[in-house]
């Protein structure tokens, strides 16, 4: 296992663009999953909300999601995946802001912000995946895979670590706009790097390399 874990990490090592994607799909996880940690004090501390609330809240998540999914399954995205990426990260941005300032009176707005980011989630998970599967070689693709998970899992308690204090000195809803700056932040990046911009094309010509 450690030596696949190695070997992934060496041939993401020596590509650029591969290795920034992956180092932004683990930031926007660190910092993505304590926001949904702390969606129920969201919703009882600022809105005044109980298990109904909570509930309603996860429920446009999830219903947010599976709609997503089905519009990715029937639509396919934009041809070159990093677009529809991009996309989906700046719509999570703008769910993420709706959530951390809507006001307490208006809870439907942050009902809506959540189902927003649930929804463009797939749209930045789903061609995230399917460009590494077609720019990584078929036989570096489990290793590669397996190190995304890896990293992703092992930064996430940091990230819980950093939510805790900080919503607590500056409230929660601070969080929820954190993360909206960062996944907007991540967006500009992407926009703005060449090697990450155009990785589908530069893949497709190291691929042809290997093969020659």
């Amino acid at each position: 296992m450690w030596d696949g874990l190695r070997a992934g990490f060496l041939y993401v090592w020596h590509w650029t663009g591969l290795k920034k994607i992956i180092l932004l799909a683990v930031l926007i996880n660190a910092i993505s999953v304590p926001a949904f940690t702390l969606l129920p004090l969201l919703v009882t501390k600022e809105f005044g909300g109980a298990a109904l609330e909570i509930a309603t809240m996860q429920s446009a998540f999830a219903i947010g999601f599976l709609v997503g999914g089905l519009l990715l399954a029937v639509w396919g995205g934009f041809r070159r995946k990093i677009i529809t990426a991009v996309l989906g990260i700046f719509g999570s941005a703008a769910g993420m802001l709706l959530v951390g300032t809507a006001p307490f009176s208006v809870f439907t707005l942050a009902v809506s912000g959540i189902f927003l980011a649930g929804f463009m989630s797939v749209m930045t998970n789903g061609p995230t995946f399917a460009l590494l599967q077609t720019v990584v070689e078929e036989t570096m693709q489990g290793r590669v895979m397996s190190l995304v998970v890896s990293l992703a899992n092992a930064f996430t308690p940091l990230g819980l670590l950093i939510s805790g204090p900080l919503a607590e000195v500056n409230g929660i809803r601070s969080w929820f706009i954190l993360t909206s700056f960062v996944f907007a932040l991540a967006g500009i990046f992407v926009l703005r790097s060449e090697d990450v911009k155009n990785i589908e094309t530069s893949g497709k010509s190291n691929q042809l390399q290997t093969a020659n």
